[in-house]
């Protein structure tokens, strides 16, 4: 499957996953008001070379994509 990664277009295989953990990011904002801000992941991508081999980066980590949304809570 293709994916555009980083403005290329990459080969990429979707991972199956299990949500361990999603935190909420909290911010207090100067007038006084909270903002709360989730990132949720929908899809992983493992993102693979030319010959359907996994990549890697330059530090070693593997690498991979996702499609991903927020969720923001905010009180005044």
């Amino acid at each position: 499957m293709k994916l555009t990664v980083n403005g290329k277009e990459e080969e990429v295989v979707e991972l199956d996953f299990e949500i361990k953990r999603e935190d909420w990011n909290e911010y207090i904002l100067l007038d006084g008001g909270t903002c709360r801000v989730r990132l949720v992941v929908s899809k992983i991508f493992r993102v693979l070379d030319e010959n359907g081999q996994p990549t890697w980066n330059q530090d070693g980590s593997p690498n991979f994509a996702i499609t991903s949304g927020n969720m923001v809570v905010s009180k005044a």
